[in-house]
């Protein structure tokens, strides 16, 4: 059994709170996050597909570390969410 450095669990601690918020806001903003593609490297990069109804969208999201590609995407899905794109779309026509 590998015991995880501090920095490993540190980070690992920082993913998970990153994938626990995104979660909040799917359940919270009616947001659904479909992840397509996640790739580490420099940087660390998430593909993912954001609905709403019958909205959709394709997405990329990069971050220094796998932690804050999370955070970037959770903070993108909730932007998307509270656009003036879907909201004007859901008002007129019902999303």
């Amino acid at each position: 059994m590998t015991v995880p450095r501090d920095d490993d669990a540190a980070s690992a601690a920082s993913v998970t709170a990153a994938q626990d918020l995104l979660a909040r806001i799917e359940r919270d903003l009616g947001v659904g996050v479909l992840v397509d593609a996640v790739e580490d490297g420099e940087p660390f990069r998430i593909h993912a597909l954001l609905s709403f109804g019958t909205l959709q969208r394709e997405i990329e999201v990069t971050g220094d570390t796998e932690a804050g590609a999370w955070a970037e995407l959770a903070r993108r899905a909730a932007a998307w969410r509270t656009s003036d794109e879907v909201s004007l779309i859901n008002q007129y026509w019902g999303g």
